[in-house]
């Protein structure tokens, strides 16, 4: 297989845009030439409690939210054509869920494996699926 470029971006989580406080709650991954969408999201949201107080279950609205954030990803799969169009698409969504900048990074094994790896780095005490019912393809 060869060795394809994606682009990641962390998913967060910002209460207050003023404040621009935020938790760490997924991962979004793109490989445009195999045309590889997905995204992975923390199981729960004991780091957003940490970061902001309260307890986890003042956050339930979230993780229904963060649950909708794949099938949004999934019907918006084509604005991820392209970085350019990528970066574009993520900076304009403005809400309580923001978008790090997209970084680019190495997939040798494919955009799944490497989605498994960049989750297992940033959330390494969050359990992740092995195969993820929402992947998409796109362009294809």
């Amino acid at each position: 297989m060869s060795k394809e470029i994606g682009c990641y971006s962390l998913i967060q989580y910002c209460p207050d845009i003023s404040a621009a406080e935020v938790a760490n709650i997924g991962i979004l991954l793109f490989v445009p030439k195999s045309g590889f969408v997905d995204v992975r999201v923390t199981s729960t949201n004991q780091r957003v409690a940490q970061v902001f107080g309260g307890g986890i279950h003042k956050y339930d609205l979230l993780q229904r939210y963060k649950e909708g954030l794949a099938d949004w990803i999934k019907a918006e799969s084509r604005k991820f054509e392209s970085m350019e169009a990528a970066k574009g698409f993520l900076a304009a969504y403005i809400n309580l869920i923001a978008f790090t900048p997209i970084r680019s990074i190495v997939c040798p094994e494919g955009g799944q494996k490497m989605l498994e790896s960049l989750f297992q780095k940033f959330f390494p005490d969050d359990a992740m699926p092995e195969v993820s019912p929402r992947t998409v393809k796109i362009g294809h």
